[in-house]
């Protein structure tokens, strides 16, 4: 048995009656496991071995990973779930059993091109028909993001499609309205002035967009402890003619007194910095802003986000075309990072000189590495934090702290020297730097 009902109200103030309808209309749907059908000329003879499972899964270089829906249980609670394995369809043997709806074969080779899965649910009667066959092939993960660089760090993430036209002002809902994802980045300033970027990502879009619409993100800020009480920020693209504005603002409350991004007090608003864009094809919203714009500072916290896309009509009404996330409660997190922590570290560079570079021994040679640098000189600069010096004779190496050291050389011969530094930040050069000293036989 299915069933189905609309949920509008799913954010925790909603449920225990202190805040208002959320009107999300979602729809819950719940499932019957075991027990009568509806009608009595079906009723199953029980308890009996369960149904199958509905198998699903995704394989990457670090395994193959399943995941299932829990079939009836034939009136008796399901144990076990048996998984097999094969690199032919039709032909699994089994792998491993696991009494959770999820599997991680950390076993598969990346070097299979092909891997064939299925699972059996076991009750206490016997073990169930097997579920669907699904079959894996490697997928190599995304890399890894990075707050560094644009885009940075996702997150928002919302369904493809679910726009729609805003009802008794536009329709249907213009290209560039289908949100996807948020991303914020933090990279390092030059001059040290903290910005935070801002992408929302959207289907391809179009330019100009209707006039009174607008791409935002809405921010949650905890005020100072002990305050246990929140502020709000927010950044948007809007149009008011043929080309957008960027900006940061305050937003003001929705009618019934919440905050979700569309309404800007009066005001507030202060302009993005010039990097903000909306270029072709349309499908990325990048807002520049200053962190001090927002009123935050190294080791603040956002404590949440909602993005929105929404229409404007007759200066009175405000509608959306799309949000994220659906219930537009504010979900995520970010930290502002200090500048230092995403500012490139290019490696130091070695160099050495050697007097006398030959000589019949024992000679003593004047090593000097003061000509080696750090390339990252904005404030603050690196610097060399040691100096590691390889003689080439088979004595030990020498790391010190000053660029100068005297070696005796006691054998005749020809002793590639050797020197690597590293910067104040643990970078070590790239390159070594090297001088031959030659001692002839006597």
């Amino acid at each position: 048995v299915l069933y189905g009902y609309s949920d509008g109200c799913v954010t925790p103030g909603c449920i225990a009656g202190t805040a208002g309808n959320d009107f999300v209309a979602f729809m819950r749907v719940a499932r019957q496991s075991g027990g009568k059908p509806l009608f009595a000329n079906l009723d199953p003879v029980e308890p009996a071995a369960p149904k199958a499972s509905c198998l699903s899964g995704t394989r990457d270089p670090a395994g193959s990973h399943l995941s299932w829906k829990a079939p009836d249980n034939g009136g008796s609670d399901i144990a076990n779930y048996q998984i097999l394995r094969g690199t032919s369809p039709g032909v699994e043997v089994p792998l491993a059993q696991t009494n959770r709806t999820t599997f991680d074969d950390t076993t598969a080779d990346p070097a299979v091109t092909h891997y064939y899965y299925v699972v059996k649910a076991i009750n206490a009667v016997g073990v169930g028909p097997q579920s669907n066959e699904v079959d894996l092939t490697m997928v190599a993960p995304p890399p890894p993001e990075n707050v560094c660089a644009l885009p940075g760090l996702t997150k928002l993430t919302d369904a493809s499609g679910d726009n729609h036209a805003v009802l008794g002002i536009a329709g249907p809902a213009p290209a560039g309205t289908d949100l996807r994802s948020f991303q914020i980045a933090q990279p390092y300033a030059a001059d040290n002035v903290i910005r935070l970027a801002f992408t929302i990502n959207t289907d391809p879009g179009q330019s100009p967009q209707p006039i009174g619409s607008s791409w935002y993100v809405a921010m949650k800020i905890p005020d100072p402890a002990p305050l246990q009480t929140f502020h709000y920020r927010a950044v948007h693209m809007t149009w008011n003619g043929t080309t957008p504005v960027f900006e940061s603002y305050t937003p003001a409350p929705n009618g019934s007194g919440g905050i979700d991004g569309r309404f800007v007090t009066a005001g507030s608003q202060r302009p993005a910095e010039p990097t903000s864009g909306y270029a072709p094809p349309y499908n990325k919203v990048v807002i520049v802003v200053k962190a001090s714009d927002l009123g935050l500072n190294p080791g603040n916290t956002i404590s949440g986000f909602v993005s929105g896309v929404s229409q404007t009509g007759g200066g009175l009404i405000t509608e959306l075309y799309d949000q994220m996330p659906d219930s537009l409660a504010f979900t995520g997190s970010y930290t502002v990072n200090d500048n230092q922590v995403c500012r490139p570290n290019n490696p130091p560079i070695a160099a050495l000189t050697a007097s006398p570079s030959s000589g019949r021994p024992p000679l003593t040679v004047n090593f000097d590495g003061s000509g080696s640098y750090d390339p990252d000189t904005a404030p603050p600069a690196d610097t060399i934090a040691s100096y590691t010096f390889n003689f080439g004779d088979g004595s030990a190496a020498v790391t010190r702290t000053t660029p100068t050291i005297s070696h005796r050389y006691q054998h005749a011969g020809t002793y590639a020297a050797r020197l690597t530094v590293t910067d104040s930040r643990g970078l070590q050069s790239a390159n070594t730097a090297t001088v031959v000293i030659r001692l002839p036989q006597r």
